[in-house]
């Protein structure tokens, strides 16, 4: 069972958390899901550069910097919304010069995230209903833990799409569906159930950070 990340007392720098194989798994399945939503299908995604040549260098800033609709993926767009709001040329124009940057970022956070959690150990099969096994520690430095707190976020984002959950009031009446099993469909009940769990692992994760790290 999963505990709570906190500043490991031998050293202050790291922050360490317990997942077992599957709570861990299942974590980096969402966080892989989030990077295949993020850059899949590619016609919005820009293209890298593949040498060194000038016209190539510059045919891809091009690409990067072309006009961009927004998405059409409601989940898309709550993770790369519209920068400027009642204004769709401003939104447009906001939109091409940021979109982007703010893939790449959001796209690194989870490729960071990811790489501490499958570090921790060996993956498992989430078609198999095995025992979990012993809680393994993850340890996050300083930036590995911004990194994964980011990557949290944009998981419980689309979560909350999908789910409908667009604000507090929304999110605690999901806590109170979930305690009380009352969510309507075991599809939506396993992505509650996440949702609650990524939650709390999130504001461990913050409170952990919070405290500080030595100079």
């Amino acid at each position: 069972m999963a505990e709570a990340f906190r500043r490991d007392p031998s050293d202050e720098r790291r922050i360490v958390g317990r997942l077992d194989d599957v709570e861990r798994a299942v974590v980096v399945d969402l966080m892989h899901q989030t990077s295949v939503l993020l850059s899949d299908g590619s016609d919005d995604a820009p293209d890298a550069p593949r040498g060194t040549d000038e016209d190539e260098l510059f045919a891809a800033l091009g690409r990067s910097m072309s006009a961009r609709e927004a998405p059409r993926d409601p989940a898309l767009r709550r993770l790369l919304p519209d920068g400027v709001k009642d204004d769709d040329g401003a939104a447009a124009e906001f939109r091409r010069l940021t979109e982007a940057s703010l893939r790449d970022r959001k796209l690194r956070n989870l490729a960071t995230a990811m790489t501490a959690f499958e570090r921790a150990g060996a993956n498992v099969d989430l078609a198999q209903t095995m025992s979990a096994g012993e809680p393994r520690d993850v340890v996050l430095d300083e930036a590995e833990a911004r990194a994964t707190m980011m990557a949290l976020t944009d998981v419980r984002l689309v979560l909350a799409e999908r789910l409908g959950v667009r604000t507090d009031a929304d999110a605690d009446a999901l806590v109170e569906q979930v305690e009380r099993g009352q969510v309507p469909s075991d599809e939506e009940q396993l992505m509650a159930a996440y949702y609650d769990f990524l939650t709390w692992l999130q504001e461990s994760l913050t409170q952990a950070l919070v405290g500080g790290a030595p100079e």
